[in-house]
């Protein structure tokens, strides 16, 4: 993933490691409401909490597919930014809490009529 400055139309610094297996690359990304975090959805099945401000991870990477071989496809953070979604390509749905990283209810599965 890179950052991207749009009044220069330049690179900010070196492209930053969104997923831990170069070749799963990044599904979607997501910046929370005040702008102070960014998240990415892994090809590898992770999510990635950033500090846009300074180019760094914010904690650990997230288990966001329950099952090996699937990646994440979307996130998206609550209009507060106290809630951060997560959908699996295995079709999980989780919610986080990005200040301390932990999942506050168990996955969901979205059933077929929704």
């Amino acid at each position: 993933m890179r950052l991207w400055n749009p009044a220069t139309r330049q690179a900010v610094g070196a492209p930053l490691p969104a997923a831990t297996d170069s070749e799963a690359g990044v599904f979607g990304l997501a910046f929370s409401p005040d702008g102070k975090l960014l998240a990415t959805a892994g090809g590898d099945g992770t999510v990635r909490l950033w500090n846009p401000a300074t180019r760094q991870a914010v904690g650990a990477s997230l288990p966001a597919a329950t099952s090996p071989g699937w990646g994440v496809s979307e996130v998206a953070f609550s209009p507060d930014g106290t809630l951060l979604a997560t959908a699996g390509s295995d079709g999980t749905v989780r919610l986080w809490n990005p200040a301390t990283g932990q999942a506050p209810r168990a996955p969901s599965r979205p059933s077929a009529a929704a």
